[in-house]
């Protein structure tokens, strides 16, 4: 996201810092190759790329000096990325004041690339590239020099400089870009947009970026990476909420699966094992971007928030990492980088010339990192670090001074130190302290490179938001909605006496409480949200007095993810949940019947407020438990859908209600529990009634007192005395005796 760029060559494609290989597919293409050697059946099916390679070299070798069919080569190499073949073919020539721009700029392209494959060093690469005489810059200068207007040949001379660390002249080259009517309106102009705006992000110019960004985002030329990029500059500026608006904006306007695979990319580091074998099954663009969406929304410690805090946090961390622990291969940082994309910031370190040891006290966790010679840092056992020449007396001593120098940080080095220093005292014979400081040496390395492995939390990254979640019942019915839609009347409760209630300043019996909540699919696409604000009587916190509100909303058939949170008049949060939501179908012009909504009181009148049932004046106050007090009556409110009325407009319809405990174990079981004496009460009902209209609204109470103590479930069973239709609903309910 506004970290990599894409340059396109015909073909050719160098990405600016994220590599499409991966070292750990290295042995599979190892194991596929195999394959090929060995088995017939592949033999016949080679792939097409290598075939029209095989067939451009035989035609390369009958015409050496056609640059066409060079050109034509160089591109099929690009495909296999073969980057050392481009250049084998191109270097013989490229000093050749006749060869054309494409082969210079195919050159150019892949020494670039290759110098990134090979993990060279920022201070390499100013060696390489810096100065105004390096050869690539030489090479992209005679090709200007005969097309000042080569937008593409400005683009690498660009991208030379910034390898270079000469960010001043890539970006005078981008700015006389866009002043160029010919870029504006031609196909460079996304990425010459996108380069500059990648540069000012990677020098913090927040402000320059995002400017330039808003103006790309509302052309036509737009496909979703200009939105990603501003998501990006929002969420480093603490913008939370609309970053996250406008990276799922973008997310869902790409068109270039190249990019969407570079967003996960950016993902790779905190990605569970599982998700990267989903990943590697999904074959379409679509199926690729529902997985982001999904993979970021349910890291998301607040589903109620629009505001993704995992997701700000992944890309702060990714910068953090890129500039302090950089590396051009995959996946863009060394290992220190890894454990800090997973694991955050370390309570405690510790560093010197060549090793670093990283300590998280809340995971009981260090690592331990050196650097081999190459500049880039490895997690690998301290011992690793020690000088190769040299005793091994003094190769001991190195090592208890690294592990005193620790000792401090983690019990672990502490321990190490320690008996180091024991076995250090044991040694009593002259002759054979060498080889027993190598043995020492050999089983503090074993020692170090167990505890290297296996890290705890490093599989898992820490959950960012710790919330003490209120206690909260929680329930929905679903009833039949208009337009062939289903109302859903989601409701909670809550013990006041959790809520720690505020007073407010102009009363001292009231306080305030705010509920949020987002409505999402399964794909986590908000669907619609929904937002409540109420007081709260100040009362004795010992009552035994609950908050009860209830959220209303139309949706249509289908499986939803409901986020939930609760804060307080003092913008605390109480509390964050998650509920699956099973939204019913009613389109059907049978007979049916809503669920069931238990009710602390059902009343008609004529008072207007949230518990009021749509078109009527019935006021149903939900009780979202499931346990029942015994001594209590048992109230419920539901719906009846599509009676049949006859000539004369009127409905005629009889109902069943059946509340009977809930008879567990087999059916031998049952049978001698009644042979026994052992049946439990059921308590059952029937009524016949009339009425006017296809849709009916019932309430009815009933005594519970002589069910026993234990599961129940109560049934209500309808038959349309006119259609002859009959439709049933169940709900299950605990009776409490005491």
């Amino acid at each position: 996201m506004g970290i990599g760029i894409n340059i396109e060559v015909g073909n050719f494609i160098i990405f600016q810092s994220i590599l499409s290989k991966k070292s750990f597919m290295r042995f599979t293409l190892v194991v596929l190759a195999l394959l090929l050697w060995c088995s017939p059946i592949y033999a016949q099916n080679e792939n097409p790329a290598d075939q029209r390679i095989d067939s451009l070299k035989e035609a390369f070798e009958r015409e050496p000096s056609s640059q066409a069919i060079m050109e034509a080569l160089g591109r099929a190499y690009t495909e296999t990325q073969s980057y050392e073949a481009i250049i084998d073919l191109i270097k013989p020539v490229i000093e050749d004041t006749s060869t054309n721009n494409v082969l210079i700029k195919l050159y150019v392209g892949a020494r670039i690339k290759q110098l990134q494959t090979q993990s060279a060093g920022p201070r390499l690469l100013q060696q390489l590239l810096g100065g105004a005489d390096t050869k690539e810059k030489k090479l992209i200068n005679r090709v200007m020099q005969r097309d000042p207007e080569d937008a593409e040949a400005q683009l690498f001379l660009a991208e030379v400089h910034k390898l270079a660390d000469e960010p001043v002249y890539a970006e005078n080259i981008y700015r006389r870009m866009m002043k160029n009517p010919r870029v504006i309106s031609g196909p460079w102009f996304v990425s010459v947009w996108t380069a500059y705006s990648t540069l000012l992000i990677d020098q913090e110019r927040f402000t320059e970026a995002n400017s330039i960004l808003t103006h790309a985002a509302g052309t036509e030329k737009s496909s979703g990476w200009f939105e990603l990029q501003m998501a990006q500059v929002a969420l480093e500026t603490g913008e939370t909420a609309r970053g996250t608006r406008l990276f799922f904006q973008g997310l869902d306007a790409l068109r270039d699966e190249s990019q969407v695979h570079q967003l996960f990319e950016e993902a790779w580091a905190i990605a569970a094992r599982t998700e990267l074998e989903q990943w590697n099954t999904l074959n379409t663009l679509d199926a690729k971007k529902d997985f982001l969406r999904r993979f970021w929304s349910k890291r998301t410690p607040n589903l109620a928030d629009s505001a993704n805090a995992k997701l700000a946090e992944n890309y702060k961390r990714l910068r953090h990492v890129k500039r302090y622990y950089a590396r051009r291969t995959f996946p863009g940082y060394d290992e220190r980088g890894l454990v800090f994309m997973r694991m955050g910031k370390p309570d405690h370190f510790y560093t010197d010339t060549r090793t670093e040891s990283w300590v998280y006290e809340s995971a009981n966790a260090h690592f331990d990192f050196v650097d081999p010679g190459s500049g880039y840092y490895e997690m690998r056992p301290l011992t690793d670090a020690l000088s190769l020449s040299g005793s091994a007396a003094g190769q001991f001593q190195e090592l208890k001074a690294m592990m005193e120098a620790r000792r401090n940080l983690h019990p672990f080095y502490e321990q190490t130190a320690a008996r180091l220093q024991a076995r250090e005292d044991a040694i009593s014979v002259e002759r054979s302290r060498s080889n027993a400081f190598r043995n020492i040496i050999s089983e503090t390395e074993i020692r170090l490179g167990r505890e290297g492995t296996n890290k705890p939390g490093l599989q898992k990254s820490e959950t960012l938001d710790k919330i003490p979640s209120v206690s909260l019942a929680a329930s929905y019915a679903c009833f039949k909605g208009k337009n062939k839609s289903t109302r859903v009347d989601f409701y909670y409760m809550i013990p006041i006496r959790e809520l720690q209630t505020l007073r407010i300043a102009d009363s001292s019996s009231t306080a305030f409480l705010f509920a949020n909540a987002r409505i999402l699919d399964t794909n986590y696409r908000e669907i619609t949200t929904l937002h409540r604000e109420f007081k709260i009587a100040v009362v004795d916190r010992d009552a035994p007095l609950f908050v009860i509100d209830e959220l209303r909303t139309l949706l249509q058939p289908g499986t939803y993810i409901l986020g939930l949170e609760l804060i307080n008049n003092n913008n605390e949060r109480k509390g964050v949940y998650r509920f699956d939501v099973e939204v019913r179908d009613f389109i059907a012009a049978d007979l049916s019947i809503s669920d069931i909504q238990p009710a602390v009181s059902v009343t008609v009148g004529s008072l207007e407020d949230k518990f009021i049932k749509p078109d009527t004046r019935i006021r149903v106050v939900p009780f979202a438990g499931d346990h029942f007090a015994g001594r209590k009556p048992l109230s419920v409110y539901y719906e009846i859908n599509n009676l049949t009325r006859d000539l004369k407009g009127v409905t005629s319809y009889e109902i069943s209600y059946t509340l009977a405990p809930v008879q567990r174990g087999n059916i031998l079981t049952r049978a001698v529990g009644k042979l026994f004496g052992r049946s439990k009460a059921t308590i059952t009902s029937v009524t016949q009634k009339t009425g006017t209209l296809p849709t009916e609204r019932e309430y009815v109470g009933f005594d519970i007192s002589e069910l026993p103590e234990g599961e129940c479930v109560l049934t209500i069973t309808v038959k349309d005395l006119l259609s002859g239709q009959t439709a049933s609903s169940e709900r299950f309910f605990w009776v409490n005796k005491k």
